[in-house]
């Protein structure tokens, strides 16, 4: 990033910067000076980038700029990628959903043998949400969803004996 951010006073000893603009007011970096802290570490700062966060305490003014500055771009790609695992842990949630609901996905659609095992495991697990009980004790599997199960644990299995 070329582009210093533009600092505005916020406070006595506290700046603020939109480097995005002020419409996004969860996208910011902020610095300030805290008089609790021993000589030397007595500048925060911090940077939010929607659920993205990253902050630090350095000796000055301009080093805590510099660091937000620096780290801005990092933050960017942090909170972009960690939307995107939120939407596909949102999408695998809803055809699992949907499969206990309606039974009309086609396991293939789950993409089992491409996925992750932790992605197996978040299926399984949330799949499991549905036939847990009070007290979590199990119940009854729903007809829709042990198909799935079953294709789950076999690629599991498979991983596991082939040592991968």
């Amino acid at each position: 990033m070329t582009d210093r951010f533009k600092w505005m006073r916020d406070g006595p000893g506290r700046f603020v910067a939109y480097p995005e603009g002020p419409g996004f007011p969860r996208r910011l970096a902020e610095i300030d000076y805290d008089l609790t802290q021993p000589q030397g570490f007595q500048w925060r700062w911090r940077i939010t980038y929607d659920d993205a966060v990253n902050h630090g305490r350095v000796a000055d003014k301009q080093a805590a700029s510099d660091q937000a500055n620096a780290l801005w771009p990092e933050m960017r790609q942090q909170a972009h990628a960690r939307a995107a695992e939120k939407r596909a842990k949102e999408e695998m949630e809803a055809m699992v959903d949907r499969q206990v609901l309606v039974g009309d996905v086609p396991i293939d659609a789950f993409q089992l043998t491409s996925s992750t095992s932790d992605r197996l495991r978040a299926i399984i697990g949330h799949g499991t949400r549905h036939f847990v009980g009070s007290g979590g004790r199990p119940l009854i599997i729903p007809t829709r969803l042990q198909p799935l199960m079953d294709a789950c644990s076999a690629e599991l299995y498979r991983r596991r004996v082939q040592g991968r």
